[in-house]
């Protein structure tokens, strides 16, 4: 019974030094999270020209590219550094806007697929038509 006695009180003892005891050191975990890339600047564009025919513009600004749409078939075209406005081509095709006016040719034969030149807004045309009165 002495045996018993001691081996409950013992029991008991070890059970609470063990539970009396500070939990270990927590591991910190550093968790970095991914910041979303920036969404894309990318603007559309559906033009006609003259004759009817459509061509839809896609511009990825982030990118730099520019995809176009023109008779069933998609054209894609990085954008030019060198060039005044915006400019974009790949060794067979070339796109321009440049003021207002829609270029897209194929550019080892010179021969324009699509042209538009945009009407010129009223603010537009009254500041290039402002004339100084004496």
């Amino acid at each position: 019974m002495k045996n018993y006695i001691r081996f409950i009180i013992l029991l008991t003892i070890g059970v609470s030094a063990a539970a009396c005891q500070h939990p270990g050191k927590e591991s910190v975990t550093n968790i970095q999270t991914e910041l979303a890339p920036d969404p894309d600047n990318i603007t559309k564009d559906i033009l006609t020209d003259d004759l009817g025919q459509h061509m839809e513009v896609i511009t990825n600004h982030t990118a730099k590219t520019v995809t176009i749409h023109l008779d069933g078939k998609t054209y894609e075209l990085k954008k030019k550094k060198d060039m005044p406005e915006y400019s974009a081509a790949n060794t067979e095709y070339q796109y321009t806007d440049i003021k207002g006016e829609v270029i897209f040719l194929k550019r080892d034969i010179q021969m324009v697929l699509f042209h538009l030149k945009k009407p010129v807004s009223s603010e537009n045309k009254q500041k290039s038509t402002s004339m100084a009165y004496y």
